[in-house]
């Protein structure tokens, strides 16, 4: 079996107009996508430069593998999730982003590369984990979403239809069990 491979989120997202303009004109997935990067030289290069590497790393063998999107802004909690999703012998790659509007351009990027997206409810930015789990379901309603939050979330009847919640703190099993139901029926 081969191991869980983690990738950083290789897009950072500064301007919050600029980004929900990339998003409106998103009609066509990754072509659209590079059309905004083209006009915009910063983003241009590290999205060349992902696209590069994320080309040269999948292998025949790999192109089955899912991923699972990781959205958390606290480094040390986002690390343990994906220790613990990498060891939990699902086969898994794992992205980490920091923020939703982040992790709604990888998904742009990756398409059907992404398996399952689990996302704190707080974020930085303009985007917070319930937002991205609207527009993930609107665009991708088949797309597995996880959300968790400290905090009570007082709108949990009003989130998107197939979004999971699960409050923190969570147990290691509980979050592996909740991601197993979200990916297994997907798997191959």
């Amino acid at each position: 079996m081969p191991p869980s491979r983690s990738l950083a989120c290789p897009i950072h997202i500064d301007d919050e107009l600029e980004t929900g303009r990339l998003l409106d004109r998103q009609v066509g997935g990754l072509s659209a996508l590079e059309e905004s990067y083209r006009l915009h030289g910063s983003l241009a290069k590290k999205a060349s430069i992902y696209r590069e590497v994320v080309g040269r790393e999948m292998g025949q063998a790999q192109q089955k593998r899912r991923a699972v999107l990781i959205v958390e802004d606290d480094a040390g909690l986002r690390e343990l999730i994906a220790a613990l999703l990498a060891d939990s012998k699902l086969e898994l790659d794992i992205i980490e982003c920091e923020t939703a509007e982040a992790a709604l351009a990888t998904v742009l990027i990756r398409g059907r590369d992404i398996g399952m997206v689990f996302a704190d409810v707080q974020l930085p930015g303009s985007m917070n984990g319930v937002d991205l789990a609207w527009e993930v379901k609107m665009r991708w309603p088949l797309l597995p979403v996880i959300l968790t939050s400290g905090h009570p979330l007082k709108l949990v009847d009003e989130l998107p239809q197939g979004v999971t919640y699960i409050s923190k703190p969570w147990q290691p099993l509980s979050l592996i069990l909740a991601a197993h139901e979200a990916l297994v029926p997907q798997r191959d």
